[in-house]
């Protein structure tokens, strides 16, 4: 006699008079006729590509690039290398950062990755694979870090004051290339690159940015049509997504935008 023992389940309120339960299975009903109604399938779940050794990986201290992932562990930079085919990955030790704890903050252009800890950054060079730490003494750390057309953007910490780097090199950081978020008195705790504007984060208020090609100094200038009255409570709640920027305001409410205006 033929069996059947995969089908629907059913709890009923007295489990005595049935008590069938299905745990990480899909029930799958089979369209054509064949041997059985019904089959299972399994959840989705992760495959284990790779080991690290350490305490913890950074807050902030993953960054995607097409080819690789660049992950913080404690002090120590590494480079992993996904292989699709074999469901693998090959890790490289690029070297470390001054501090093993702690948030940190990445971006990327073409050519390099630029980790900074709040208080030192380090540029790894992808053609010539080296990690060095940031010398010019016009980076004086950095609360926010982001790529925009070309330059690496950052907030000074407890301050009004935004910089960039020389155009695509993350080592430089030329005096001139400074600006203040000046709207309203409140510090700069985020950033957010995002339709080839640079949104600027204050604990009450936002700014928007744009690049104006100035031939000298800051290449952004400040948008005045398009002042929010809104701040960030939290800066790793800033996110990006789809051509929006996504953010938890002040007051606690979560708030997107497109255009000119925040919505809640």
């Amino acid at each position: 006699m033929k069996i059947n023992l995969i089908g629907p389940t059913y709890t009923q309120k007295t489990l005595d008079f049935n008590c069938q339960d299905r745990i990480n299975w899909y029930l799958v009903q089979n369209e054509m006729t064949g041997r059985g109604k019904y089959m299972l399938y399994p959840t989705p779940g992760l495959t284990l590509v790779t080991t690290f050794s350490g305490s913890a990986f950074r807050s902030g201290g993953a960054w995607a690039t097409d080819d690789y992932v660049y992950a913080v562990l404690d002090a120590t930079v590494y480079k992993i290398d996904y292989n699709a085919d074999s469901e693998s990955a090959t890790t490289t030790n690029l070297g470390n950062l001054n501090t093993s704890t702690g948030a940190v903050q990445m971006s990327s252009n073409n050519s390099q990755v630029i980790i900074s800890d709040g208080t030192d950054a380090f540029t790894y060079t992808v053609a010539t694979g080296v990690l060095a730490e940031v010398t010019d003494v016009n980076f004086t750390g950095s609360s926010a870090l982001v790529y925009l057309d070309g330059y690496f953007f950052i907030a000074v910490p407890n301050s009004l004051t935004l910089k960039h780097s020389a155009q695509q090199d993350g080592t430089s950081w030329p005096s001139a290339n400074t600006a203040s978020a000046d709207s309203l008195h409140d510090n700069v705790i985020g950033l957010a690159a995002n339709n080839r504007q640079l949104y600027v984060f204050g604990s009450k208020s936002t700014e928007v940015w744009f690049n104006n090609t100035n031939p000298s100094g800051f290449v952004l200038s400040r948008r005045d049509d398009t002042y929010i009255d809104r701040g960030c409570c939290n800066a790793k709640t800033i996110q990006t997504l789809n051509n929006l920027v996504i953010w938890m305001d002040d007051n606690r409410y979560i708030v997107s935008m497109t255009t000119d205006k925040p919505e809640t």
